[in-house]
């Protein structure tokens, strides 16, 4: 074997095992988005409800502010719940909601209406106090928030 079939060899071993850890990555992460999605459902999947955002706090998560709010609600399918961990952070209890929004934007400012997975469509609406509607997937994410920023609003 002369040296520059070598080197095609080694080149071909190489590629072979890159492609192999490429595939690898790619087929963990999907798994572990599933498992996300899966936990995103069981633990929040069939909350819905919808009301005015009667008070808010900002905090700081990664050194970027966040945005927490209180939601008087007109609609609830949970008369009570109840739900901190790693993945989501919710209450709803004497007809407030306590949520986190996500990243604060000081250029559309706090939400003045919020509606959560009506009708089971997994979208989070928030209506800004110049009538724009901002939509997201179905979140309620736990932005670092503890026990007792649940009671920020009760």
């Amino acid at each position: 074997m002369t040296v520059r079939q070598k080197g095609f060899l080694f080149l071909g071993v190489f590629f072979t095992i890159f492609l192999l850890i490429i595939v690898f990555t790619l087929v963990s992460d999907h798994k572990e988005a599933e498992l996300g999605d899966k936990k995103y459902n069981e633990y929040v999947g069939k909350v819905q409800f919808k009301g005015k955002v009667v008070n808010s706090r900002i905090f700081k998560y990664g050194g970027k502010p966040y945005l927490m709010v209180c939601v008087q609600l007109d609609y609830s399918n949970y008369k009570e719940y109840y739900v901190l961990n790693d993945y989501c952070f919710l209450r709803i209890k004497n007809n407030i909601a306590t949520m986190a929004v996500g990243f604060f934007n000081s250029d559309n400012g706090i939400p003045k209406y919020v509606e959560v997975n009506i009708k089971n469509n997994r979208i989070e609406k928030f209506t800004q106090a110049d009538g724009t509607i901002d939509t997201v997937g179905l979140n309620l994410a736990n932005y670092g928030l503890t026990r007792d920023d649940m009671n920020t609003c009760n």
